[in-house]
Order: C-alpha cells, then structure tokens, then sequence
C-alpha cells in the first residue's frame, strides 16, 4: 500500500493502484505548503475513483486497430490469390462478385467501427475505406474490360473517374491521411487517363497528375483543403512526379527541373523541411536524366549538380537556423485570406492546361 506523508503524519492511500509519481508529488506540494492535508486527501480519493494514477492517462489499447489493419490486408490479400489461381476459369459474375465482396466487406467494415474508438477508429476506417475505394476500382476495371469490352485507354478512364467519386465523398466523410492519399490518387489518376484520351502519344499524362498537384497544392495553401500541410505535401508530390513522368520532351525536363526547384523554394518559404525533402526529391528523379540530355559529356553536367547539392545544404542550415515551433507548424503561414482567391488560381491552372493539352493535341 502506497502512503503519503503530511506534516500532520500519514494519508494512505485506499488502492494500491496509486502511482508513485502521484504520491511523490502530493508529499513536496503539502511539504511546501502549495496545498493542504485535505486538499492532498481530496485529490488522492479523487485519482482513486478515476481508476488510473494521475500523469497516466488510460490509453486505448492498439490491439483492435492492429487487427483490423491486418483484417484488411488479408482480405485484400486472399481476393488477390483467388483471382490469380481461378481468374481465367471464372466467369464474369464470378469475377464481379469476388472482386465486389472485397469492396463490399471492406467498406462495411469501415462504416462498422464505432466512433467512441477516437483516433485509433478515425484512421483504421480510413484505411478500411480506402482498400475499399481500390477494391471498387478492381471491380469497375472488370466491368469495363470484360463486361462492356471497351479499348485499354476507355477503360482506364471509367475506371480511374468512377473510383474517383467514391474516394473524394469517403475522404470528406472521414478525412485521415489514408482517404486524403486514395482521393489524390484517384483523382492524378483520372485526369492523365482524361489526357491520354485527347493525346495518345504518351507525352501528356504527366502533365495531368502535374496539373492536379498544382491545383491540390493551391486550394491547400487556401485552407480549401484541411488540413492544409498534408494536403501542400501531397500536392507538391503529385506535381514533382507528374513533371518527372513529362521528361520525354525537353518541355517536360524544364517543367520537372521547375517544379522540383519551386517544391524547395516553397518549402524555404514555409520553413517547412517536408516541402524542401519532397523538392530534393524531385531534383534527385529529374536532374539525370535533364542533364544527360542538355549536357551530355559536358564539364557543365556534374557543375550543375555540384550546385544543385549546395543549394540544397544551404536550404537545410536556413530551415535548421529557424526552427519553428509546433503551433507554427500546426498551420500554414502566408495562407490567403479568402478561399476563393485559391479557386480562382486553381480554375487558372486547369484552364492553361486544358489550352496545353489541346495545342498538342491538334
């Protein structure tokens, strides 16, 4: 049994459960007069009731949201094996219901779990929800290919557009980071498949995912899009992978070099390190391959890296010199004031680049 020593003599605690931590503390405050014996007395029946020494909060256990990630992986998993052993011997509405109980499962799973699990529920249904969302989109890809025998790029669309829909109204419905990288995701995905539909050249899917980078990064920066730094990250990363896969022209090369170089840029800005890495990223993927092809057995070629590196560092010691604080990082600085000035630049970009994409096109 656990006691506390007063000025007066001896308080017992009444449940061996009382952590020291909390009697050590009561000992010095009544010692130093900060509160009385029966202040001590009051607080110590009070932690008793509680059912949990103070300064250890219960926490919930992990094990129900370790179970169902598993739960939804081994789903995801035993869909997977079953169409490679029995695919070709299924028939379409075999296909159709392996492929849709999954997603069926899944999402039902999803909206299953109770809201009183906190945090540990918000994100296992995110990621319930989102193996769904590409169960979904497995089950539209059959539907287009086999049921409706549409051409690979026609399929692609209607598969990438209709998993699309799905992802965005689970994220709005459940906004962890899961659902917010499947809506990305689905959405890259459905504007290059819109873009390969105009230009078949393979030149201008790139430009798509790049464009809807731009325009996640924009409606974030306007707090269009909560929470705003994780949507910046993923904005910035659809954009520098969507210049990086434009590289087969020497547009392309500039636009990655650009966009890799304003990901950094922005990432100083913001004195965000996140911003910066994606950025180095980015220069790391498109770098190569721009200066083999401007300067190729060229002195200038490893000069430019050399210089590409020192920025780089120099970036680093600025961010490391000016360490935010969690409340600056917990939002974004410079953010607009009204959202519709980051609607009306995201409209902007879609617009240049469906002007882009047509000019190619024809």
């Amino acid at each position: 049994m656990t006691t506390i020593v007063t000025k007066a003599g001896v308080v017992r605690a009444r449940h061996m459960g009382r952590g020291p931590e909390l009697v050590d503390r009561l000992n010095a405050w009544v010692s130093e007069g900060i509160i009385t014996e029966a202040q001590a007395r009051r607080i110590e029946a009070h932690e008793s009731r509680s059912g949990h020494p103070a300064g250890d909060p219960a926490r919930p256990s992990l094990l129900p949201e370790a179970l169902g990630y598993l739960g939804g992986v081994v789903v995801l998993v035993a869909a997977a094996l079953l169409a490679g052993q029995l695919w070709a011997d299924l028939t379409l509405v075999s296909r159709l219901l392996l492929v849709g109980t999954a997603a069926a499962a899944l999402l039902t799973a999803g909206a299953a779990v109770p809201k009183r699990a906190g945090q540990a529920g918000r994100r296992l249904r995110g990621v319930l929800w989102a193996g769904a969302v590409l169960a979904w989109a497995g089950f539209l890809g059959v539907v287009a290919a086999d049921g409706w025998a549409m051409s690979e790029n026609h399929a692609a669309l209607v598969t990438t557009l209709g998993a699309a829909v799905p992802a965005i109204v689970l994220w709005l419905r459940s906004p962890t980071l899961a659902q917010h990288l499947v809506a990305i995701l689905t959405v890259a995905a459905a504007a290059a498949t819109t873009v390969v539909q105009v230009d078949d050249t393979g030149r201008l899917p790139g430009l798509g995912v790049w464009a809807v980078g731009i325009v996640w990064l924009v409606l974030s920066w306007g707090q269009v899009i909560r929470p705003a730094r994780a949507g910046m990250a993923l904005g910035l990363t659809a954009a520098v992978l969507g210049g990086w896969l434009s590289m087969s022209t020497d547009a392309g090369s500039g636009l990655a070099l650009l966009t890799a170089t304003g990901a950094i840029a922005v990432g100083l800005l913001l004195r965000d390190l996140l911003l910066v890495a994606i950025g180095a990223l980015g220069l790391l993927l498109a770098l190569p391959t721009a200066v083999a092809r401007w300067f190729d057995g060229s002195v200038a070629a490893p000069l430019a890296l050399l210089g590409a590196g020192v920025l780089l560092i120099v970036g680093a010691l600025s961010i490391a010199r000016g360490h935010e604080d969690r409340e600056h990082r917990s939002r974004v600085p410079h953010a607009v004031e009204s959202p519709l000035v980051a609607i009306a630049l995201s409209a902007a970009v879609v617009v240049v680049i469906l002007m882009v994409v047509g000019v190619v096109a024809s």
